[in-house]
């Protein structure tokens, strides 16, 4: 095995492993405080669809707005972070996730 040569095959992770899931959970919970302090009030980026009916849409243009209303404007260091990250499946994913986490809560 190639792994075994270059980096040794008396290395633990590489023989017994290690387990995952007590990490996984935590970096979850560490994106999730992450979004969080980021995103703050769904509000921020969710929209009711045109004509009032159905769940709350992601709204970019909004969230964009509203980071740029609490300072992370042109030019600032968050900024192409912001702008990069709202376009994301990531962040498509997160604010789904929400809807169906609120609607479930109904």
């Amino acid at each position: 095995d190639v792994l075994e040569e270059k980096m040794g095959s008396d290395l633990y992770e590489y023989t017994e492993g290690f387990p995952n899931e007590t990490c996984e959970s935590q970096c979850r919970v560490a994106f999730a405080i992450f979004f969080l302090s980021l995103l703050g009030d769904m509000q921020s980026y969710l929209s009711q669809p045109p004509a009032g009916s159905g769940t709350p849409v992601l709204d970019i243009p909004k969230f964009i707005t509203s980071r740029r209303n609490a300072g992370d404007i042109e030019g600032s260091p968050m900024f192409p972070l912001i702008t990069a990250f709202s376009r994301t499946k990531l962040f498509e994913k997160f604010a789904r996730d929400r809807v169906v986490e609120v609607l479930k809560k109904e």
